[in-house]
């Protein structure tokens, strides 16, 4: 069975005693694409940090991603921890997060 989740991740944006450039503060999951935009929309992301939109796949165990790219769309394809494809991004969830951003 595959479960998609969207998710806000809070990334460190400068190098600190704790984190480094584009390591992950923090991690909130929606239940939809909509709760999520107006989550980026709305919200501030703590000092020296910055937030990445991004839908997770998970499946036996396995974790992929498809985070937005620099116009806010979703990419095509879901990648995993090297950098590899792992599966389409399927067509309702593109629709879901462009209706969001709407």
């Amino acid at each position: 069975m595959v479960i998609y989740e969207w998710t806000c991740e809070t990334v460190a944006a400068i190098d600190s005693a704790e984190y480094g450039i584009g390591d992950v503060v923090d991690a909130i999951r929606f239940d939809t694409a909509a709760e999520l935009q107006h989550w980026v929309c709305h919200e501030e992301p703590e000092d020296g940090c910055e937030f990445r939109p991004v839908l997770v796949r998970l499946q036996n165990g396995w974790h992929s991603w498809a985070y937005m790219q620099g116009n806010g769309s979703l990419p095509a394809m879901f990648y995993d921890s090297n950098g590899n494809d792992v599966a389409k991004v399927p067509a309702r969830l593109i629709a879901q997060w462009d209706k969001a951003r709407r």
